[in-house]
């Protein structure tokens, strides 16, 4: 997986994280589990700032996976004009077909 798409998967996760944090308390207001007291209070504002803090940690890795280009690969790998088959740059011999590869290497030189 490339880190492009690592940091797109991990701002997704933060956001239901976030959206679980600052939704927590009102959720347990509103079933009536727990009253509203002063110590209440400054545990939603605490959830809020948690929820809040995520949801901005989340919008930068979401801006830092949209600025990140992707990489772009190299193919190490050629194929044998007898077989067909891939094999890797280096190889002199097919190990499939024991034909020569060394004239197809000097041909992409």
């Amino acid at each position: 997986m490339s880190f492009k798409k690592m940091l797109m998967l991990l701002s997704v996760l933060l956001i239901w994280l976030s959206l679980g944090w600052i939704s927590s308390t009102y959720i347990l207001e509103y079933s009536g589990l727990i009253l509203v007291t002063p110590v209440f209070r400054k545990l939603r504002s605490t959830t809020i700032f948690v929820g809040l803090f995520l949801l901005f940690l989340s919008a930068t890795f979401f801006v830092a996976s949209r600025l990140l280009k992707e990489e772009k690969r190299i193919s190490k790998y050629i194929r044998c004009r007898v077989c067909g088959r891939k094999i890797p740059f280096d190889m002199v011999i097919c190990p499939y077909c024991f034909s020569d590869v060394r004239e197809r290497k000097n041909e992409l030189d």
